[in-house]
């Protein structure tokens, strides 16, 4: 569904042909790692299933951004100013809002790939959209002041994320705990907890 649903974001939004769905479409329905990651209960299959859902909300964001430019461009180009113009004015206030809600939507999805899958390697995949998001709130409210409250909203869906995994793994664990932070520190050998094979390795040894 999530594959479907880029498919047709990009078939609806203004800023991409048709041609650019049907190639993906294609390359989509012709890949072979599509057909063994899609069904598996992986990590990295729910942080492919969040990346397209993140990906259909950052092109409703722009195709919202460039009919916001266009109404801009209209209204630049009228006479002084009138209940149409004045029309024209709310339109593209309500297109620039919709827009940076898309974003926050897409923002969202990235948080539940890094945090909830226990895979947080695939933040790098976000890390565009964090710049994105921000150059959009600079540009488009009132500069520093709301890039600030991008900052707030992110960390509050972060916490709200995060307690609502830290619940869930105190339910069948008995005890708190971070996924997150366990990779983490496995993957790079922080506090000696990292280098399964390593550890295996030397209680051989010591075994021996």
């Amino acid at each position: 569904m999530a594959e479907l649903r880029l498919i047709q974001t990009i078939l609806s939004s203004s800023i991409y042909s048709k041609h650019v769905a049907m190639y993906l479409w294609v390359i989509l329905l012709t890949s072979t790692g599509m057909f063994h990651t899609a069904p598996a209960y992986l990590p990295s299959s729910t942080v492919m299933i969040c990346l397209f859902h993140s990906l259909s909300e950052q092109i409703q964001s722009l195709s919202s951004s460039s009919s916001s430019s266009s109404l801009s461009s209209s209204d630049s180009s009228t006479s002084p100013p009138d209940s149409s113009t004045n029309t024209h004015a709310n339109a593209n206030t309500n297109s620039k809002l919709s827009a940076l809600a898309k974003l926050d939507n897409a923002i969202i999805y990235g948080l539940v790939a890094v945090l909830m899958t226990g895979w947080p390697f695939c933040a790098v995949l976000f890390i565009p959209l964090g710049l994105f998001a921000t150059i959009q709130n600079y540009e488009y409210a009132h500069g520093v002041l709301d890039v600030l409250h991008l900052f707030k909203r992110v960390i509050f869906y972060a916490l709200l994320i995060q307690t609502f995994v830290t619940t869930i793994d105190h339910w069948y664990y008995g005890k708190i705990l971070s996924p997150t932070v366990n990779i983490f520190l496995y993957n790079t050998g922080l506090f000696s907890f990292g280098g399964g094979d390593d550890n295996d390795d030397d209680d051989d040894v010591n075994i021996n």
